[in-house]
């Protein structure tokens, strides 16, 4: 579990640096994403690997929807770690 954990923190974090909202709902939420990304790195360092694994994945879920929605933009080289094309 810690491998999978920290795989799924490497592969958001530079990402989420990148993405922009577009409105201030979008705003909002993309601060809840990065509060989750926050707390897994928080979760990983007190080898709590599993509550960091969740932690991650709602965040990179939040970005996700949020462009899938278009409330939400992210450079083109980020965008294959999203369900989006």
């Amino acid at each position: 579990m810690k491998e999978t954990a920290k795989k799924e923190l490497v592969r958001i974090k530079e990402p989420l640096n990148h993405v922009k909202a577009e409105t201030k709902g979008a705003e909002d939420i993309l601060n809840m994403a990065k509060c989750y990304y926050s707390d897994a790195e928080h979760f990983y360092k007190k080898e709590m690997y599993i509550e960091c694994f969740e932690a991650v994945i709602i965040a990179w879920a939040y970005v996700d929807a949020g462009l899938r929605l278009n409330i939400m933009t992210v450079p083109k080289k980020y965008r294959e770690v999203f369900t989006i094309e």
